[in-house]
């Protein structure tokens, strides 16, 4: 996967988790079991991000979906 800040951020800390290879995967509402392994990744990876970052106090994780996501 790869993680990289937004250009136009909507919050202080905004970084963007993307997979590098989809697999067919275009959005969540897209996914099929074969997926299940890219979507762990991506989730495992906010978590290791959220910590490089010091968010202990936590954090707040958003998957935009579609055209009006």
């Amino acid at each position: 996967v790869l993680a990289f800040r937004d250009i136009a951020p909507h919050a202080p800390i905004h970084i963007l988790i993307i997979p590098k290879v989809r697999d067919g995967l275009t959005g969540i509402s897209k996914a099929e079991e074969r997926h299940y392994e890219i979507l762990g990744r991506l989730l495992y990876t906010a978590k290791v991000v959220a910590k490089q970052e010091g968010l202990e106090d936590g954090y707040r994780l958003v998957i935009n979906d579609g055209p009006s996501g």
